[in-house]
């Protein structure tokens, strides 16, 4: 994508004689409706609104522009390279707005200064390619909000963009692409300091640097990624999330012989995620949003569940993870407070390795079985079985675990065990 753009630049270099210094916008809509190709060079001001119609072309290259009015694509083509951008008016929220299909944005190598007067890029259909170029100083929205066809954002440096909405760099909620080692620094939005994005979206080896909220500068409003019906999303094959945070505000069902995987990663819970298939969660980190009961994560006679390396927090107001007939596998997982439910609840034969249990309300684990080793239990409450209750005629190992301030009835024990269950 990048190597096609290069290559259109030297075309339009060749082919394309200098417009010169003109001062009236007027004049270069004109001369674009006679040329439909004009290049700018050197030191330009666009003091009005000029619109690039299907078959007509601009390219920006080696300039400084000044920008008092607008850019507006309805089927034509903007190439920016090598070139400097300035904004000295508030007379549109957004520099350049994309409206119709067909319409190509291409800038590489260049610097954008909004100077605090409003969007950057805003596109509601067709192409933006932003490669190697810095942007600074956005505000009223996103730098860039694109809901259009398809999207490239490679190796930018995005700073001081600010947005009382979502998204403070970018705002993407629809099309394709790929985002991909950029730098966010000094962003600041309501949510999704850098990135807020609802679609389907690749955003990969970004490095975010003081943006606020700190906890949250990429937002993934987790809206879509399988078939969407009025249950909310359905991953009905294979899907991978990484590197990413999420506020999942709608259920999410993997189906049976589907497989959810969720690595390196942040999610905010609003909605549960309820599973028929397979669910591997590595390195991730699982906070309780707006779920005011049950648990954030249900299997339902599923194939098989692993957790690795994860920490989850039900925020004193749900449980973890229901595991009804699905045997997993957890190892060096941190849960903690949970209420109205247990950490891990009715898991089937299950190997829990090297986990810890903080302040679990409701008790920690209650099993069909399974192995818990090298556990640890630290004020976690419950009438029966506190740290764990095992039951079943499944066979049980509970071995090498620490219990610290656990509190169960006077009548009973942290641990709640049948005869087929061992405590060594």
């Amino acid at each position: 994508m990048i190597q096609d753009v290069l290559t259109r630049f030297e075309q339009y270099n060749k082919e394309m004689s200098p417009l010169g210094d003109a001062m009236d916008g007027t004049k270069l809509q004109a001369q674009l409706q006679q040329y439909k190709r004009i290049r700018i060079t050197g030191n330009y001001i666009l003091p009005t609104d000029i619109v690039l119609y299907e078959g007509m072309t601009l390219l920006i290259d080696q300039a400084v522009v000044s920008m008092a009015g607008n850019i507006a694509l309805r089927g034509g083509e903007l190439h920016i390279s090598n070139s400097r951008l300035v904004r000295t008016s508030n007379s549109h929220r957004a520099g350049i707005n994309v409206h119709q299909c067909g319409s190509r944005v291409l800038i590489e190598n260049s610097v954008i200064d909004c100077a605090y007067y409003g969007m950057f890029l805003r596109a509601e259909d067709g192409v933006v390619s932003v490669a190697d170029s810095t942007i600074v100083r956005t505000t009223k929205g996103a730098a860039i909000r694109f809901w259009g066809e398809r999207i490239h954002v490679i190796r930018c440096h995005f700073r001081d963009c600010y947005s009382a909405e979502s998204g403070g760099a970018l705002m993407l909620r629809g099309g394709q692409g790929v985002v991909c080692d950029n730098v966010f620094e000094q962003c600041e939005a309501e949510r999704g300091a850098a990135i807020y994005l609802s679609c389907d979206i690749d955003v990969t080896h970004c490095t975010y640097h003081e943006c606020v909220p700190k906890d949250m500068p990429f937002v993934r409003h987790w809206r879509v990624g399988g078939s969407i019906d009025k249950k909310g999303i359905r991953v009905q094959k294979e899907r991978k999330i990484s590197q990413c945070t999420a506020i999942l505000d709608c259920s999410l069902e993997v189906a049976t012989g589907a497989k959810l995987t969720i690595s390196d990663s942040v999610i905010y819970m609003n909605q549960p995620i309820v599973c028929y298939g397979s669910l591997e969660m590595h390195n991730v980190k699982m906070i309780c949003g707006q779920c005011e009961q049950g648990d954030l994560i249900r299997l339902d006679h599923a194939a098989f569940a692993v957790l690795q390396h994860c920490l989850f927090d039900g925020r004193n107001r749900v449980g973890i993870l229901r595991a009804t007939g699905t045997r997993v596998k957890i190892a060096q997982c941190f849960f903690a407070n949970t209420k109205g439910g247990r950490a891990v609840y009715n898991a089937y034969a299950s190997e829990i390795l090297d986990s810890t249990f903080s302040y679990c309300q409701g008790g920690a684990l209650y099993m069909q079985g399974g192995k818990v080793i090298r556990c640890k239990f630290v004020g976690c409450r419950d009438t029966r079985g506190a740290a764990v209750w095992m039951y079943g005629a499944t066979a049980g190992l509970i071995q090498d675990c620490q219990f610290e301030r656990c509190v169960s009835d006077p009548r009973s024990d942290v641990i709640e065990k049948g005869l087929a269950h061992r405590v060594m």
